[in-house]
């Protein structure tokens, strides 16, 4: 086999491997897996304080508060990475 034949199938191959590594590290990035969770988690929270009874001198409400702050953020966090892989 041609030695220039060789090294330019090699060089091919490595450069498809790294593309492929590359896709990856995009899709996840896309995916975020952990800050999915998290807002996810967040709406569970919000559920169990909207159903708790009483409001525990308003500090019930107050975390309802911080809950919905910390929803968005997290949200916003997601939208942002989106948009800037």
């Amino acid at each position: 086999m041609n030695p220039w034949k060789l090294s330019t199938l090699i060089l091919t191959v490595v450069l498809c491997v790294v593309a492929s590594l590359d896709l990856v590290r995009v899709a996840d990035a896309f995916e975020q897996p952990r800050m999915r969770a998290a807002e996810e988690s967040l709406h569970a929270a919000r559920e169990h304080l909207v159903h708790a009874e009483h409001d525990k001198g308003w500090h019930r409400a107050h975390a309802l508060e911080l809950v919905d702050k910390a929803i968005s953020e997290v949200h916003a966090g997601i939208v942002f990475a989106d948009g800037h892989p």
